[in-house]
């Protein structure tokens, strides 16, 4: 008879944590790029999920190549918020440092990229309503220039939403503990 591990806390704070993200970043999409109320919120979902699974993705890789003792804690860490041992890891926190600037870095261009995806998907159905088919730009041509453009408005736009969502879940993580801890 096998054991199924489910963390309903961990899931429970993720989605937590999503929809605080979701709701903070799509207020920020909406005053900085103007789209509407409801462009924003769909944006802000797609990026976020889509984002979210990028990185549990990366963890899942990351922690495949951890050596054991590493491994332990850091499963220990994230899946029952137990952080006992973190002694041994005083030599570790440069890196961890480093990995979390890279994985801010990865979720800033998942986001960015997925963002000007989205628009030219969204851009593209409303133009087969509005356009001839032979005025129309090819959609593969759309989406390698979505690939290949950066917007600074828009990525400044992404980096200033996740900023304030990534503050605000932090402190809700850090309020979290303080609380549990009494």
């Amino acid at each position: 008879m096998s054991i199924v591990f489910l963390p309903i806390p961990l899931i429970i704070l993720q989605l937590l944590t999503l929809s605080i993200g979701i709701s903070i970043e799509a207020i920020v999409i909406h005053q900085k790029l103007r789209l509407t109320r409801k462009q924003s919120i769909e944006f802000s979902i797609s990026i976020n999920l889509l984002s979210t699974i990028v990185l549990w993705f990366v963890f899942f890789i990351f922690q495949g190549f951890a050596p054991e003792s590493e491994r332990l804690h850091l499963i220990g860490i994230i899946f029952f918020n137990n952080f006992n041992g973190l002694n041994l890891w005083i030599h570790v926190y440069p890196i961890l440092a480093a990995v979390l600037v890279m994985m801010c870095a990865l979720i800033i261009f998942v986001e960015f990229k997925s963002l000007q995806l989205l628009q030219v998907f969204l851009k593209s159905s409303a133009e087969q309503n509005n356009e001839t088919i032979q005025n129309a730009i090819p959609l593969i041509n759309r989406i390698n220039t979505a690939i290949v453009k950066v917007d600074v408005k828009t990525i400044a736009t992404i980096f200033q939403a996740n900023a304030l969502s990534s503050c605000v879940v932090a402190l809700f993580i850090i309020l979290l503990n303080v609380y549990q801890a009494q």
